[in-house]
């Protein structure tokens, strides 16, 4: 869970299959996508990092952020 200033919040982002297995998501809308991106702990830090005003790809190389979660 995310809250706080530059959060856009109200909405869930990804989801997960029947075997309870965590679903690719489109990184813009955060709605599932065959297509899309699995869900890694480095997007989280990239999100956070791009939260707080720094740019992601210097410091969490390989990782964007999810930028359905960004306000």
């Amino acid at each position: 869970m995310l809250l706080g200033a530059g959060v856009a919040g109200g909405q869930v982002i990804g989801g997960l299959d029947f075997d309870a297995a965590g679903r690719a998501i489109d990184m813009a809308s955060g709605g599932l996508s065959d297509s899309g991106t699995d869900l890694l702990p480095g997007h989280l830090g990239a999100t956070l990092m791009a939260l707080g005003g720094h740019d992601p790809a210097n410091l969490v190389l390989g990782y964007d952020p999810i930028l359905a979660a960004l306000g």
